[in-house]
């Protein structure tokens, strides 16, 4: 039996411009932890962006702990997702962030709540 998701998720970040991104958010699966890994990625980032409010836990996750680029690429994916759980983990994100251009990023997102960033459009 071949190993679908797998596959998708390697295509996702290999080649982003593919539709896997697409299907692999639609899947509505466990994956997206290991999506997360993999954020930098415009596929990995759009296919958080299309799996939606089940993607919120984990990429709030990363927007706490994460590394400033990718707290910055968090708040970006969850501003696109929209969604009321997203605007509450920025909102809180921004209470406590120390970095000043993360802080930015996370306004930024506030503001375009519910829009997708252009560094992760669907291609």
């Amino acid at each position: 039996m071949v190993n679908v998701r797998g596959y998708l998720t390697n295509d996702v970040i290999r080649r982003p411009e593919q539709e896997s991104a697409l299907i692999l958010g639609r899947l509505r699966d466990s994956l997206t932890t290991q999506l997360t890994l993999y954020l930098e990625r415009d596929g990995a980032a759009t296919a958080l962006i299309e799996l939606g409010e089940p993607a919120v836990q984990a990429v709030s996750d990363v927007l706490q702990v994460g590394g400033p680029s990718r707290r910055l690429i968090a708040a970006e994916v969850l501003g696109a997702i929209g969604s009321p759980t997203a605007r509450d983990a920025l909102t809180m994100a921004l209470k406590t962030e120390s970095d000043a251009s993360v802080r930015q990023g996370i306004q930024t997102a506030l503001s375009r709540f519910g829009q997708r960033p252009p560094s992760v459009e669907v291609r």
